[in-house]
């Protein structure tokens, strides 16, 4: 099937912006502006001067995308130890993935993580987007691979450990940790794919989809999964191709042709015929 680069539009609760961090004033208590004393190597716990206050609310504030990345490139020259820097990558990684420069918003995500390694924005941006851009023929596919497994496993680690924001409702926080949860099973199951540990691909595209049953992808890929291991377990491989296929459509997405296309060649493959499969499309749709 080809594969087209996604762009992931990060729509989070509001209030979870205050996950990666405590509560709280800005500035806590005591002279305004005043740098808090820390102990050598210590990372800062709220900001040095005004001046970075103002630079960073300048910088997120600032509507134009483009004038918002010289902004925060520049926050980020400037004040390169702020205690938001992590948040400020990640502010740059939406604003790249808002222009559709996928590799730029990559690129922020990584740095993102390695200011923060439980950046639970950047890690779900690289988790989605990661079964969209990767190359089997890349030099290092076998690298890439492993970075991915490792950033989906340490979301999956992450999301364990926020707790729910008194302004959101515990059916909007489960559904939250649900929709996470499930991309970063679904990137542990590509990689799971691309490895050809077919069994293992499909325990977490499993898992994926019973937190997130409308997603596309996870059922095409476990369909994938299921017809690729030995012995090739059909029935569940055109089940899960199917219902992929009837989520495609219902929500008019440009790949239903090609993945139906597949799923028809399978049925074909197994039974001789197309005899039947509109009847199982008909049952998946349901």
């Amino acid at each position: 099937m080809k594969k087209t680069t996604a762009l992931l539009s990060l729509t989070v609760l509001a209030s979870m912006a205050l996950l990666s961090r405590g509560g709280g004033t800005p500035f806590g208590v005591g002279p305004a502006w005043a740098a808090p004393q820390q102990a050598e190597g210590q990372k800062p716990t709220t900001w040095s001067s005004r001046e970075e206050y103002d630079a960073y609310m300048a910088f997120t504030g600032e509507k134009d995308p483009q004038k918002r990345i010289g902004l925060g490139d520049a926050f980020l020259q400037k004040f390169p130890n702020s205690f938001m820097k992590d948040t400020s990558l990640v502010v740059l990684m939406q604003t790249y993935a808002q222009m559709n420069d996928v590799p730029k918003a990559v690129e922020a995500a990584h740095k993102a993580t390695q200011a923060n390694p439980d950046k639970l924005e950047a890690l779900a941006y690289l988790s989605f987007v990661f079964p969209f851009v990767f190359k089997g023929d890349d030099p290092e596919a076998v690298t890439k691979l492993s970075q991915a497994e490792n950033d989906a496993k340490r979301g999956l680690e992450a999301l364990q450990k926020i707790k729910k924001p008194d302004s959101v409702t515990e059916d909007q926080f489960n559904q939250y940790i649900k929709g996470q949860r499930a991309n970063f099973n679904g990137c542990v199951g590509f990689v799971a794919l691309q490895r050809k540990d077919y069994a293992a691909a499909v325990t977490s595209f499993k898992t994926a989809g019973e937190d997130n049953p409308a997603d596309v992808y996870t059922f095409y890929r476990l369909g994938i999964a299921y017809i690729s291991g030995e012995p090739r377990d059909y029935n569940n491989a055109i089940w899960s191709l199917s219902r992929s296929v009837s989520l495609a459509k219902a929500g008019n997405n440009p790949a239903a042709p090609e993945i139906e296309k597949y799923l028809r060649s399978v049925y074909i493959n197994c039974h001789g015929n197309d005899e039947g499969l509109a009847g199982i499309l008909a049952q998946a749709s349901g």
